[in-house]
């Protein structure tokens, strides 16, 4: 009910929350079993960005909670800002070590705080030729040339409408393009590697690019219908 309404914004600094979705269940995207995976980490991303605002205010600062569907924030350019990760071509963070498989929240506040330092971590460019998530969405909602330029800066992002009208005929969230993400992989110490491996140069990133291709495959296999129990990956 508040669609359209001024925000006003005065908090100068913000911590950005970030919370890891289980890849297995994203693995089954689109079925149900991506939406309980991703609505389970917003309400976390939500419980930690509310305990957070609330040891802010404790402590005598102002400071409120931007949470999935409460947002007056952008809350992946913030990440982006606090050094976590860079924007993707799906128009989602690409954490440093997650990919696009996580849920994100924000808490503003007036308390100074000290900034993170941040370093390239060359994901814009690895998204510059991967283009698996354009390929994989079943909407094409996703960009496959460059960046366009919106509101006087270049960035990436997605035709919301067509993605979002997939979602309400479907009757879940897709989650395809993260599915398919190359840096959608378990936290271990291979893809610790080659995420390294990725950041060093360009050339690089074209070989990881090919294995990754040749090994999980260019486009993505989509279930026929949901799997019996969708929450048997949490055993």
């Amino acid at each position: 009910e508040n669609w359209g309404e001024e925000v006003i914004n005065r908090h100068a600094f913000a911590v950005a929350v970030v919370v890891a979705m289980d890849t297995k269940m994203i693995g089954e995207a689109p079925t149900i079993s991506e939406i309980l995976e991703s609505s389970r980490q917003y309400v976390e991303a939500a419980k930690i960005a509310n305990i957070i605002a609330e040891y802010l205010r404790l402590a005598g600062y102002d400071a409120r909670a931007h949470t999935d569907g409460n947002y007056e924030t952008l809350c992946v350019p913030i990440a982006v800002d606090a050094g976590v990760g860079e924007l993707g071509r799906m128009g989602l963070l690409m954490h440093r070590a997650y990919g696009p498989c996580v849920r994100l929240s924000v808490v503003t506040t007036d308390a100074t705080l000290h900034p993170t330092q941040t370093r390239p971590l060359y994901m814009e460019e690895f998204c510059a030729i991967c283009k698996k998530c354009a390929d994989n969405c079943p909407t094409h909602s996703i960009l496959q040339g460059e960046e366009p330029e919106s509101r006087g800066c270049r960035h990436w992002s997605v035709n919301q409408e067509t993605c979002y009208s997939f979602w309400k005929n479907i009757g879940t969230d897709c989650g395809l393009c993260i599915r398919s993400c190359p840096y959608t992989k378990p936290n271990t110490a291979m893809h610790k590697l080659v995420r390294f491996y990725i950041s060093r140069n360009p050339l690089n990133q074209r070989i990881a690019l090919f294995f990754d291709d040749l090994l999980y495959g260019r486009k993505v296999k989509i279930r026929s219908k949901n799997p019996a129990n969708p929450w048997t990956h949490y055993r």
